[in-house]
C-alpha cells in the first residue's frame, strides 16, 4: 500500500504532532485547529490528519480533548491538594 518512505515520514510527523501538542501544551489553545498544527509544522493538514488517525490511532478532536481533560483534573487535584493543606 505505502512504500517504507511514505510510512516513515508519516509516523515521524505523528510524533512531531504529538511532540508539539505535549512540549509546547499546544493543545491549551482555546481555539485550536488542525489548521494551527499544520501552519506550525510546515505540512498540510490532510498529512496531519492522516498521521494523527492512523499512527496515533484517534481524530486530531480526540487526542487534543483528551490532554485537555488530564490537564484539568490534573489541574483539579493540585486544587484539592492545596486546599487541604
Amino acid at each position: 500500500m505505502y512504500d517504507d518512505n511514505r510510512k516513515t515520514f508519516f509516523k515521524n510527523l505523528a510524533l512531531r504532532v504529538h511532540d508539539l501538542l505535549i512540549t509546547e501544551k499546544f493543545y491549551t489553545r482555546s481555539r485550536l485547529s488542525m489548521d494551527d498544527v499544520s501552519d506550525r509544522l510546515e505540512v498540510s493538514r490532510y498529512y496531519v490528519s492522516h498521521a494523527v488517525n492512523n499512527y496515533l490511532g484517534e481524530s486530531f478532536v480526540t487526542l487534543v480533548n483528551e490532554l485537555r481533560v488530564k490537564e484539568a483534573s490534573k489541574l483539579m487535584k493540585a486544587e484539592e491538594n492545596k486546599k487541604a493543606t
